[in-house]
């Protein structure tokens, strides 16, 4: 399967709604299915020149931790996000004894065939009721599309056995599958399992993107299925479900829904199952990718597990993978991740809440929304460096650490950052002043308390001379083979997409 991009437009109906922006085929012809999932082989690959291996010692560990620490990011609007009633909403139960819905056979397990005939009954059903905007989808590509679902779902029990499959197959056993004969982009899946297909607009965008196109565009969409919440959970008020990230009918602000998290998450899933890039939800696939760059030096993470936590009900697993022991560091990666919707999602409740706050409509004003936008971004990106240092102190500590290991780490997550935050013009780079200010002391301490251990080494202008390419374009210069070998594959992945958006080796000014 060829790598190709894809494009995805986003529109928030009322509900958990995921659109889906691209097609295959020819015009006039519905979108054909791939189930070709091989993966692609890596853009970059590992090859270190020899450097000297570095120690930290518990004394120069403790300095670094107390510089790290001691900075506090400014989340500005902090109080208009409502943390304890944050706190209190995320401790919900999604359990459910019994499910009155099952895809499964009666030989329990899950057969193209027999979910076809699920779907057939339920898209009868509810049609019945006359419901506008929907048409039946033709039987034999009803068929195509619920062979499609089960290869998806099945690869997905391989990779993830521990996931509630028993909701998945509530869900799927609930699912309907219709033509949207309205004005929907191409496809969508929402919280009341409608798998919708636009009979009008997919033939606009049938030669875009090649023959795997729709198939990347619907197993993005089967994993919001395996995300969502089952029509029988108990939860009083709750609006909708998806994994951690939850929309009340009660609560007007809204900032458990973290649908920028849900997104990404799916988009990440997709990449990895097919292979294959995804140009929709970058933004949110990015910031993703940077809470897992932050993190992966942690033995109990994973380098999914970022896009997995939507798979789940339960938040904790959230605080446990950024080792969160007190309330001030729940608060401060809840202050993150809330900021982080805001910023991607721009939901008109929070909006609203500003707008009554301030006196300023930012949907009316472009300029300030511009202006907003990017003064929430520093503070993310503190945080997101405060993990990073407070990850890489003990990994340091209990590992052979070679310099151009720590320098690779160490750029490669300052090319993430320098994606975020931007620093063109005079405004924005006073507007990233309080980040460039906090990042620049926590690396600093850092080298200060390696040059201690290392007389004579001047670890700043070793790092300010170090590439992070090696003898060839695509050769990195680290070996981290004292990590495991998913992470090294995430870290070259993630070499590759800076590779094609900016170029390697971009650091944080010093």
């Amino acid at each position: 399967m060829n790598k190709k991009r894809i494009i995805r437009l986003i529109s928030l109906l009322g509900a958990i709604v995921f659109l889906s922006a691209c097609g295959s085929g020819s015009p006039g012809k519905r979108p054909q299915l791939n189930t070709d999932f091989s993966k692609q082989d890596a853009a970059f690959s590992f090859s270190p020149i020899p450097s000297e291996t570095l120690s930290l010692s518990e004394a120069g560990a403790a300095a670094v931790r107390t510089a790290v620490t001691q900075i506090q990011p400014e989340y500005t609007y902090e109080e208009m996000y409502q943390l304890e009633e944050v706190k209190k909403r995320l401790d919900f139960d999604a359990r459910v004894e019994n499910h009155p819905f099952s895809a499964l056979n009666q030989s329990g397990k899950l057969d193209a065939a027999h979910l076809t005939a699920l779907v057939k009954e339920n898209n009868n059903r509810f049609l019945a009721t006359k419901p506008f905007g929907y048409k039946p989808v033709e039987e034999d590509y009803l068929s195509e599309l619920c062979d499609f679902i089960v290869f998806v779902v099945d690869a997905m029990v391989q990779k993830y056995p521990d996931i509630d499959w028993p909701r998945v197959y509530c869900n799927l056993g609930n699912l309907k599958i219709l033509y949207d004969t309205g004005m929907l982009s191409y496809a969508q899946v929402s919280q009341d399992m409608i798998l919708s297909i636009s009979k009008n607009n997919t033939s606009i965008v049938l030669n875009m993107k090649g023959e795997d196109g729709f198939s990347r565009v619907l197993t993005h969409e089967i994993i919001h299925i395996i995300q969502i919440g089952c029509v029988c959970e108990n939860i009083e008020n709750c609006g909708r479900r998806a994994g951690i990230a939850v929309y009340w009918d009660d609560f007007t602000l809204n900032t458990t829904d973290w649908t920028w998290m849900v997104e990404g998450s799916a988009e990440r899933q997709m990449c990895s199952l097919t292979g294959g890039e995804a140009v929709s939800y970058q933004y949110k696939m990015d910031y993703l990718c940077s809470l897992t760059m932050s993190v992966l030096l942690r033995d109990s993470v994973k380098a999914d597990t970022m896009e997995t936590l939507c798979f789940y009900d339960d938040p904790q697993l959230l605080f446990d993978a950024f080792g969160c022991e007190n309330e001030a560091q729940r608060d401060e990666l809840l202050n993150m991740i809330i900021t982080l919707q805001v910023l991607q999602m721009q939901p008109k409740s929070f909006h609203l809440a500003y707008t009554e706050a301030t006196g300023i409509d930012l949907l009316a004003d472009e300029e300030a929304m511009n202006r907003f936008s990017y003064s929430l971004k520093p503070a993310i990106c503190i945080t997101l460096a405060k993990e990073f240092y407070e990850n890489l102190i003990p990994f340091l500590q209990n590992n052979q650490l070679t310099v151009n290991d720590l320098f690779f780490l160490i750029n490669l997550f300052e090319g993430h950052l320098n994606q975020h935050l931007n620093y063109t013009n005079e405004s924005k780079a006073e507007i990233n002043r309080p980040f460039m200010t906090a990042y620049t002391a926590m690396r600093a301490a850092l080298f200060v308390a390696l040059e201690e251990g290392h007389p004579g080494m001047d670890i700043g202008a070793l790092y300010a001379q170090y590439s992070i390419v090696s003898d060839g374009e695509r050769l990195l210069n680290a070996e981290l083979d004292i990590l495991p070998a998913e992470k090294r594959d995430f870290l070259a992945e993630r070499a590759g997409w800076q590779f094609e958006l900016s170029g390697l080796g971009i650091k944080v000014p010093q």
